[in-house]
């Protein structure tokens, strides 16, 4: 048994992994993102880094990752774009923005 801490977008998320050998980071990251609720953007969309900032490789196993997993929205033209509509959604909502 292994335990895999990700911080999804700030929010720490404990992921425990029974055979760390056999499973791949992917199932694991794809856990952590339905525990933090993100599931509204495809997989495709987040990135995942070691503690360094470095990125994580495809097709590495859960017992290969020592230490904390930042899991973030990959940042592009239309991503910004995204997260600005967002925020102007949440003000509007509050009355702040008209």
């Amino acid at each position: 048994m292994k335990t895999l801490l990700f911080i999804v977008n700030g929010e720490d998320v404990k992921v425990d992994v029974e055979d760390p050998e056999a499973l791949p980071l992917e199932w694991a990251t794809r856990r952590a993102l339905r525990r933090s609720r993100n599931t509204s953007r495809p997989f495709q969309d987040w990135e995942l880094r070691h503690e360094s900032g470095q990125l994580v490789e495809d097709g590495v196993c859960c017992a290969m990752v020592p230490g904390h997993l930042y899991l973030t929205l990959r940042v592009s033209a239309g991503g910004a774009f995204i997260q600005v509509d967002i925020a102007v959604r949440k003000l509007r909502g509050l009355g702040v923005w008209a």
